[in-house]
C-alpha cells in the first residue's frame, strides 16, 4: 500500500476524516469568529454601545434608566457613546487587536464601576480630582470597605491583567490595514 519508499501513503480509517472540523460546533466556531473578527468595523459600534449603556446602567442604577436617559438627553448619550468608539477604535493600530479592545473595554468599565461605588458613598460623580488624591485613599479605604471586599476588587484586578495578558498571548495577529484605519477615524 505504499506510494514511493520515501513517503507512505496511509489510508483514512473514514471517508471524512480528511475533512477537519466537519462537525457542528467547529462550523459555528467559524461562524463566529468570522461575524465577531477585529477587522469589522460593527464589532467596535456593538461593544461601545454594550460598553456605554453597562456604564450608564450603572451610574444610574438601573438598566432601564439608561435608556430613558437616551430618549431624554440623545445628545449626551451620542457624545458619551462616540467617547468611547473613538478610544476602542485605536486598537485598529495594533497587531493583537482583541487584546488591546479587552485591555481598553477593561479600563472603561473599571472607570463605570468606579463611578458606581464613589456614587454610593458620596454625591459627586467620579472627576479627574479624584486623581490627584489617589495617594490619600489608601489610608482611609479602610473606613468605607471591609477587609474581604478589598480583596475581592484586588481579586478582580488582578484576573483582568492576567485576561488581557493571556490574550496578548494568544491571540492572533492581525494585518494591520492603514487606509481602513485612517477611514474609521
Amino acid at each position: 500500500m505504499l506510494k514511493n519508499k520515501k513517503t507512505p501513503y496511509i489510508k483514512p480509517t473514514d471517508e471524512n476524516a480528511e475533512k477537519k472540523g466537519a462537525g457542528f460546533l467547529p462550523k459555528l466556531f467559524r461562524a463566529l469568529s468570522y461575524i465577531f473578527s477585529p477587522d469589522r468595523l460593527y464589532l467596535y459600534i456593538i461593544v461601545s454601545f454594550i460598553l456605554t449603556i453597562t456604564i450608564e446602567s450603572l451610574s444610574r442604577r438601573s438598566f432601564t434608566a439608561s435608556f430613558v436617559f437616551l430618549y431624554d438627553n440623545p445628545l449626551a448619550f451620542t457624545v458619551n457613546y462616540m467617547i468611547i468608539t473613538i478610544t476602542l477604535l485605536f486598537s485598529l493600530l495594533f497587531t493583537k487587536r482583541i487584546a488591546v479592545l479587552t485591555l481598553i473595554s477593561g479600563v472603561w468599565l473599571g472607570l463605570g464601576i468606579t463611578q458606581f461605588v464613589l456614587l454610593s458613598f458620596r454625591v459627586t460623580p467620579f472627576t479627574a480630582v479624584d486623581f490627584a488624591v489617589l495617594k490619600s485613599v489608601f489610608s482611609i479605604i479602610g473606613i468605607y470597605l471591609s477587609g474581604m471586599q478589598i480583596a475581592l476588587i484586588l481579586t478582580a484586578i488582578l484576573l483582568g491583567i492576567a485576561v488581557v495578558v493571556f490574550l496578548f498571548i494568544k491571540s492572533p495577529k492581525h494585518r494591520i490595514k492603514l487606509p481602513r484605519v485612517l477611514v474609521s477615524f
